[in-house]
């Protein structure tokens, strides 16, 4: 579909299972912060997308009136029925299958449409998580132990699919891998039943490591330590995930000190430093209490594999107002760096940021940095290769990039950044440098449906949101860009790339206060700012109408982007400069040629490109940048 709305429009109505729905309660929960009047409009849009889709797909479920709609399933399939069914079944066969089909929550991606909505979708999801766990809890007390092995274990994690908190499932697995001579499984699932009843009911189970296999923790942890044992922390069959689930690095954390947590700036400069990696999303993260404490303090070692296991340790000394921290590999025993934070350094928690962001950066270097290397072929290893060329701005490097993409998605077709760098290649086309195949409104249409294919599969990935605000913004929908916007800065703070490309998205929907201060916050957190992110402050600074300060920056931005050119004489015209606006003209002129192929050059020639590469929603700062565009245009073309 052309927006996620519409989706959940459908979704909605399905859920009042043909009941009809009036207009003015699908405008509350869907468009609840708009005007009654826009959010009218909106919804007619969202049925008319509605209407377009059942043409295509030759069946009709949609019944509406002036004042009401409804939806009835019909031949409609709907893969939460498939799952009830399944249930009802209770075969070992079937519920594999319905394990297969819950991969996530009801509505996965979908609580950011609008606060009514995530309200409504927080009920629904209880009401089904209930509906369902309670249905199973029979078919897990039926089976019979070991005789009845195999289809113990698939409800069982299929309870824990649904409700991964679940003691009753966890108890039912630990009895499960005891009977049947499996003991490491067993200590496993005893840590994760453990770690998920503190973090979901904030409780411990009733059971403990010591009454099912005394000791033997202590003695895999120090068979490890002598180089001995296994070499992955979790057996390959544990709780095995999808096929296509990407893995990544693991860095563990690890605070060496005797004494319990509470020195206020250590404890804060520490859970600044998690929350940033965290925020990448880039990492599997431990908290070293989840492991051996002893093994946390020696060198240890891991073979985990291309994608690399890391060790960060905290050592706070509140005597000396110090913290002392050290990044090693865990598969050499390498020191990486050594960091000692002086606490006397900062007063507040903004400056606390400031001071983890060099530890999180240098921490994302080195292990992103290294994976870099096209040597990896681990699908996140790729995702990086990807990433970086991504990053340079330029046809050769999105077509080696795209590549990639193709080889990630045959693979692993729940990776939401396949799409969400698929959608980014196919606007730089529109935007950056067109190609002579250009299609107009259905490449358009294709980064958009990939961008919210990313938001719906990974709403948590602000490369995702941001990708899908700048999807929204070419496809007129300015207010769901902003969202998106807003909820890219809100996942990852310690990016500053992410943060600069956030300011210059709300700055082209006229959010210009947010923007300026979004992105000179920025700018201070870079040690060395890229050049390629003074265009991104010359476009704010545009659309700000600071004319002056845009020209200041786009000319130290680094020479080969057209919508850098053209926001360059834009700025130059604003300020009565056109003899030198021309005279820029004159002197890159030739230069872009070069840099433009035929078929780029030939497709400059189209008028469409002038509108086509505005992306700034005020009126009148959309009409000083059309000057500029078509200036640029015809210089190329040879006009004047």
């Amino acid at each position: 579909m052309k927006t996620r709305k519409a989706l959940g429009i459908l979704v909605y109505l399905f859920r009042r299972g043909g009941a009809p729905v009036s207009r003015e309660e699908l405008a509350e929960v869907f468009w609840s912060g708009a005007p009654r009047e826009k959010a009218s409009q909106s919804l007619r849009q969202a049925l008319s997308q509605l209407r377009s889709l059942e043409q295509e797909l030759g069946c009709s479920c949609l019944t509406a009136t002036h004042a009401h709609m409804a939806a009835e399933l019909g031949s409609v399939g709907w893969d939460l029925d498939e799952v009830s069914v399944l249930v009802e079944r209770e075969d070992t066969q079937s519920l594999e299958r319905a394990s297969r089909l819950w991969a996530g929550s009801f509505m996965q991606g979908f609580d950011n449409l609008d606060p009514e909505f995530a309200s409504w979708l927080l009920k629904e999801r209880e009401a089904l998580r209930t509906a369902f766990v309670t249905r199973l809890q029979p078919v897990l007390e039926s089976a019979d132990g070991a005789h009845d092995a195999e289809r113990l274990e698939v409800v069982a994690k299929l309870i824990l699919r649904i409700e991964s908190a679940n003691e009753a499932a966890h108890q039912a697995l630990i009895g499960l891998y005891r009977e049947t001579g499996r003991p490491e499984l067993a200590e496993q699932q005893i840590e994760l039943c453990e770690r998920e009843l503190r973090a979901y009911i904030e409780a411990r189970p009733i059971i403990g490591k010591s009454a099912v296999f005394p000791g033997s923790h202590q003695a895999r942890s120090a068979e490890v330590r002598d180089g001995q044992g296994p070499k992955s922390a979790l057996p390959a069959d544990f709780l095995q995930a999808d096929a296509d689930t990407i893995r990544l690095p693991k860095i563990s954390i690890a605070t060496l000190a005797a004494r319990p947590r509470g020195v206020g700036k250590a404890d804060a400069l520490k859970d600044e430093i998690v929350n940033g990696l965290s925020s990448f999303q880039s990492f599997d993260l431990y908290q070293s209490e989840y492991e051996d404490q002893a093994a946390a303090s020696v060198v240890t070692k891991f073979d985990d594999g291309e994608l690399g296991s890391y060790l960060l340790r905290f050592r706070p000394e509140p005597e000396l107002n110090k913290v002392y921290l050290q990044f090693e590999d865990r598969q050499t025993g390498k020191i990486l760096f050594n960091e000692v934070v002086d606490l006397r350094q900062w007063s507040d928690a903004v400056e606390a940021q400031t001071v983890a962001f060099q530890t999180v950066s240098r921490v994302h270097a080195h292990v992103i940095g290294r994976l870099r290397n096209p040597r990896h072929e681990a699908p996140f290893a790729k995702w990086c290769q990807v990433e970086a060329l991504l990053w340079e701005f330029s046809p050769d490097a999105d077509s080696k990039a795209l590549q990639i993409l193709n080889d990630l998605e045959r693979g692993n077709k729940n990776f939401s950044m396949t799409y969400a760098g698929k959608s980014s290649i196919q606007m730089k086309q529109m935007l950056y440098y067109p190609a002579k195949d250009y299609c107009g409104t259905p490449l358009l249409d294709e980064a958009l449906m990939l961008a919210e294919k990313a938001v719906t599969l990974d709403p948590w990935q602000a490369l995702n949101q941001r990708m899908f605000g700048w999807a929204l913004i070419l496809s007129g929908s300015i207010q769901d860009a902003g969202n998106a916007f807003t909820e890219a800065g809100r996942l990852n703070k310690m990016d500053p790339g992410n943060q600069m490309s956030v300011a210059e998205g709300l700055a082209a929907v006229g959010r210009i206060g947010e923007a300026l201060q979004i992105a000179e916050k920025a700018l201070t957190i870079f040690s060395s700012v890229p050049r390629m992110y003074y265009e991104y402050m010359a476009n704010i600074y545009f659309a700000a109408s600071e004319y002056d300060r845009a020209i200041e920056y786009v000319e130290r931005a680094p020479l080969g982007s057209l919508m850098g050119l053209a926001t360059r004489v834009s700025s130059l015209l604003c300020t009565g400069r056109e003899i030198e606006a021309r005279s820029i003209l004159e002197l890159y002129k030739d230069s872009y040629k070069k840099r433009l192929s035929a078929s780029l050059f030939e497709q400059v020639s189209n008028k469409t490109w002038d509108q086509r590469i505005n992306v700034f929603q005020d009126p009148k700062i959309r009409q000083n940048f059309m000057q500029g565009a078509n200036m640029v245009r015809r210089s190329i073309l040879g006009e004047f």
